[in-house]
């Protein structure tokens, strides 16, 4: 088991946005072509520019509001500029119609982060990783999070099968607050 305290990082690519076949990335439309090409840019450009191609990436949500591949791409970059009120407000929208168990966690994070109320946003994320039955290892930190009396069973479960290394071991007895602020800094 590995708890992913980079979650925020590679969370939100949740929609696979390209496909690599014969040595030639396709992907699933322009708009996504266009959106990753501008991560690129930006990733690789200074300080000066990288707020030009934010913009851009900006300007392209409302271009192609249903497109959650160029939403995602943009909501990560701001996760990772920390500007997590903008960055939450891009996760509502994509988790709005359909969300995906670890973006739902990652939105409950930053809904606490920013001072907002989670009212049952963890218990919201915890269903949604037991509906999609996947071992995704963040369902312990959801469980953590929600109070969920499941949480010491599960963990239990890892610590007796040796799957919960000392390091996840201390991460899980951080405070709600400690943890948090290690994945959100």
């Amino acid at each position: 088991m590995k708890i992913k305290i980079s979650l925020v990082a590679f969370l939100m690519i949740l929609i696979p946005i390209a496909v690599v076949a014969a040595n030639r990335i396709e992907y699933q439309d322009k708009p996504t072509e266009d959106a990753a090409n501008l991560v690129t840019k930006y990733t690789l450009s200074g300080d000066e520019e990288r707020g030009e191609y934010l913009k851009q990436l900006e300007e392209m949500t409302v271009k192609y509001p249903g497109n959650n591949n160029v939403r995602n791409m943009y909501a990560n970059i701001l996760l990772a500029e920390k500007n997590y009120p903008m960055g939450l407000e891009q996760l509502k929208v994509i988790n709005k119609d359909n969300p995906k168990p670890g973006s739902k966690l990652t939105e409950c994070m930053l809904m606490e982060k920013t001072g907002e109320s989670v009212g049952r946003c963890y218990q919201d994320a915890v269903f949604l990783f037991e509906k999609s039955n996947n071992e995704d290892d963040n369902y312990i930190l959801a469980l953590y999070l929600a109070d969920d009396p499941k949480f010491e069973v599960e963990k239990n479960k890892l610590v007796s099968s040796g799957r919960l290394t000392d390091a996840e071991k201390k991460i899980l007895s951080l405070s709600r607050n400690e943890l948090i602020g290690s994945v959100l800094p």
